[in-house]
Protein backbone atom coordinates (compact mmCIF):
# COMPACT_ATOMS: atom_id res chain seq x y z
CA UNK A 1 0.00 0.00 0.00
CA UNK A 2 1.64 3.30 -1.04
CA UNK A 3 2.00 5.51 2.02
CA UNK A 4 1.43 9.59 1.76
CA UNK A 5 5.43 9.70 2.27
CA UNK A 6 6.18 7.36 -0.22
CA UNK A 7 3.71 9.38 -3.01
CA UNK A 8 5.53 12.47 -1.95
CA UNK A 9 8.61 11.31 -2.99
CA UNK A 10 7.72 9.83 -6.32
CA UNK A 11 9.26 12.07 -9.43
CA UNK A 12 8.01 12.98 -12.81
CA UNK A 13 10.37 11.23 -15.67
CA UNK A 14 10.16 11.41 -19.23
CA UNK A 15 7.45 9.13 -20.25
CA UNK A 16 4.19 8.32 -17.66
CA UNK A 17 4.61 5.38 -15.44
CA UNK A 18 1.73 3.89 -12.86
CA UNK A 19 2.97 3.33 -9.62
CA UNK A 20 0.95 0.29 -8.37
CA UNK A 21 -0.98 0.22 -4.80
CA UNK A 22 -3.50 -2.49 -4.61
CA UNK A 23 -6.45 -3.99 -5.52
CA UNK A 24 -6.07 -2.67 -9.14
CA UNK A 25 -5.79 0.61 -7.65
CA UNK A 26 -2.70 2.96 -9.26
CA UNK A 27 -1.34 6.32 -9.30
CA UNK A 28 -0.24 7.59 -12.87
CA UNK A 29 2.42 10.07 -13.36
CA UNK A 30 2.65 12.42 -16.10
CA UNK A 31 6.06 13.81 -17.26
CA UNK A 32 4.44 16.78 -16.90
CA UNK A 33 4.56 16.02 -12.76
CA UNK A 34 0.60 15.75 -12.77
CA UNK A 35 -0.77 12.74 -11.08
CA UNK A 36 -3.87 10.90 -11.17
CA UNK A 37 -5.42 8.09 -9.31
CA UNK A 38 -7.13 4.89 -11.43
CA UNK A 39 -8.68 1.87 -10.98
CA UNK A 40 -8.06 -0.92 -13.59
CA UNK A 41 -11.31 -3.53 -13.07
CA UNK A 42 -13.47 -6.29 -15.05
CA UNK A 43 -16.86 -5.78 -15.78
CA UNK A 44 -18.89 -9.03 -17.22
CA UNK A 45 -15.15 -10.03 -18.93
CA UNK A 46 -14.63 -6.68 -20.44
CA UNK A 47 -11.73 -4.81 -18.55
CA UNK A 48 -12.19 -0.80 -18.09
CA UNK A 49 -10.14 1.55 -16.40
CA UNK A 50 -12.07 4.28 -13.95
CA UNK A 51 -9.81 7.76 -13.09
CA UNK A 52 -10.72 8.79 -9.75
CA UNK A 53 -9.36 11.85 -8.61
CA UNK A 54 -6.61 14.34 -9.79
CA UNK A 55 -4.63 15.61 -6.83
CA UNK A 56 -0.96 16.50 -6.03
CA UNK A 57 -1.01 12.77 -4.49
CA UNK A 58 -2.14 12.45 -1.16
CA UNK A 59 -4.36 9.45 -0.64
CA UNK A 60 -6.15 10.48 2.41
CA UNK A 61 -9.21 10.99 0.77
CA UNK A 62 -9.24 7.15 -0.33
CA UNK A 63 -11.25 4.94 1.87
CA UNK A 64 -9.64 1.92 3.09
CA UNK A 65 -10.84 -1.58 4.92
CA UNK A 66 -7.57 -2.80 5.19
Amino acid sequence: MLTDATIRRIKPEAKSYKVADMHGLYLLVLPSGGRYWRLDYRHEGKRGTMALFQRGGDRAWLPRNG
